[in-house]
């Protein structure tokens, strides 16, 4: 009798079958310390944590900017920043762009500040006018009234020390428009005119007698002043989205995506690498690239890209499992691009992930033609186009030792004799993976009969047995009695295929481990 050589095989699933797909999106939502607000009219920025206090060592920046503007008006809701002569522990700077100089505020717009450096509460008069200076001293500078800059972009700069910690402030932000800067313009900030109401009707209308085919043909309208960008993911200009270099609009005419092969995807049973093409990345600060750890930042691979990587356990990396299926997902963060001093597009999130089935059968005679092993690249901002597997061997010992491999080839197999095998992993798993063995089956395929030895738990009458665990990172042996079939030819070949479950540490749901009562 022969047992034939066999592979055990777990084999990544296609993500766009389970709705895993890679996501590319874009998050619009400024972070609580620094911003970009850009095309914009009204903006509303609080300091981080408010009305908590604010921590400590803080350097915040928002950038304001509208091509229309010719001015901005700030106007303070709430101000209680540390306060000091010369604003130099906690302080709130604004700056418009191209302008001398700036103007610094720190202090209580709720109180006020005396020369001698004793405050005195607004609400309190008589105790105020007690024996205290009523000399003001202005370098306390507290923003308390609304201010205008001129320009059409600003630069707001928060920034704190280890010491004291205030509520901090809550400030609206307001772009003073010059209405002849542009007939869209002036469209767009008629908020409710019936001439605004007609072109929405009409660009509607026509949208709606237009043919579903020709959509992609047709260049979509922006209203590039309506406080959201026009809608669109990066440049709004003349109505129209555009996007900068190595990358190129989307579907819907508004949303940037990559440019195919600037930015892709390379999963791998060792985790997931990100390449990215530095043309795509023009004004972006290298650290500022990078995955949920912000530690794990892209690193140079070549003179024309950027390279980061993470395993299955770091970088923010989340491992999710559900339907036989566990993804490693996590995001790809971009920071704002200056150039010439200006910051001209927002922070960007791209959110990937790899997919993995985690229990797939292959024997010897199992051809998966549609497996690849080792890895697989792809745009990030596309779906994973093919399979991908790991790879596991089966061996046989001559002893439960599992010292010496066996040849269980031309006749050396003994029906009732116990077999003794090991499954493990041609390359080694990350640290953060696991796999177990959940089903076993023996087959004699000349007569079309097979059994089931192991099914989760080991099958009565096989003498079916874990020699330590059902599970493992490294490999996993059993030993079970050898047979044939009734109806078995004397030099027959038998066959022995089983499935192996490939998840992460510690997942009983995925793994499947076998638990009698």
């Amino acid at each position: 009798m022969k047992i034939s050589q066999l592979l055990v095989t777990a084999v990544v699933g296609k993500p766009a079958e389970e709705g895993i797909a890679p996501r590319f999106s874009v998050s619009r939502t400024t972070e609580q310390c620094g911003g970009s607000f850009i095309g914009e009219t009204v903006v509303d920025i609080r300091s981080p944590g408010f009305p908590g206090n604010y921590a400590d060592n803080l350097n915040c920046v928002w950038v304001v900017q509208h091509d229309c503007a010719n001015s901005f008006t700030i106007t303070p809701r709430s101000f209680k920043i540390e306060h000091e002569a010369y604003c130099d522990y906690d302080s709130l700077t604004i700056k418009s762009v191209g302008a001398p100089g700036s103007d610094e505020f720190c202090g209580d717009k709720d109180f006020v500040y005396n020369s001698d450096s004793s405050s005195c509460s607004g609400s309190s008069s008589s105790w105020c006018s007690s024996g205290f200076s009523s000399e003001l001293d202005e370098s306390f500078n507290a923003l308390i009234e609304p201010i205008t800059k001129l320009g059409n972009e600003l630069n707001i700069v928060f920034k704190t020390d280890n010491g004291v910690n205030k509520p901090g402030f809550d400030i609206q932000i307001t772009a003073n428009l010059d209405n002849s800067c542009s007939a869209d313009s002036s469209a767009d900030n008629s908020a409710g005119s019936s001439a605004d109401s007609s072109a929405d009707s009409s660009a509607n209308n026509s949208a709606d007698d237009s043919p579903d085919d020709s959509a992609d043909d047709t260049v979509q309208t922006a209203s590039c002043f309506d406080g959201n960008n026009g809608g669109c993911s990066h440049h709004c200009s003349a109505s129209v989205c555009s996007c900068p270099p190595c990358w190129t609009l989307g579907a819907d005419g508004k949303q940037c995506e990559f440019e195919a092969g600037k930015a892709q995807v390379t999963c791998s049973g060792a985790g997931a690498e990100i390449t990215i093409d530095k043309c795509a990345l023009v004004g972006i600060d290298q650290s500022s690239i990078h995955l949920t750890d912000t530690t794990c930042s892209a690193t140079e691979e070549n003179a024309d890209s950027w390279k980061i990587v993470t395993g299955f356990s770091d970088c923010g990396t989340q491992l999710g499992f559900s339907e036989d299926k566990f993804t490693l997902q996590n995001t790809l963060n971009l920071g704002y691009a200056v150039v010439g001093g200006r910051v001209v597009s927002r922070k960007y999130e791209i959110d990937f992930s790899c997919s993995y089935n985690n229990i797939a059968t292959a024997s010897s005679t199992i051809q998966a033609s549609n497996v690849l092993f080792g890895d697989i690249t792809f745009d990030i901002n596309q779906d994973q186009p093919a399979e991908l597997s790991f790879e596991f061997g089966l061996s046989f010992y001559v002893s439960d030792a599992y010292t010496t491999q066996a040849d269980l080839t031309n006749g050396a197999f003994q029906p009732g004799n116990p077999l003794f095998a090991r499954i493990a992993p041609t390359s080694a798993l990350a640290d953060s993976l696991e796999f177990s063995v959940g089903k076993c089956t023996v087959e004699d395929k000349l007569i079309s009969e097979s059994l089931v030895i192991l099914d989760s738990c080991p099958v009565d009458g096989t003498n079916f047995a874990f020699q330590a665990t059902q599970s493992d990172t490294t490999a996993v042996e059993f030993s079970f009695e050898g047979f044939v079939f009734p109806t078995s030819a004397d030099d027959t070949t038998i066959d022995i295929s089983c499935e192996v479950n490939v998840c992460p540490n510690n997942s009983p749901e995925c793994l499947k481990l076998c638990f009698e009562g």
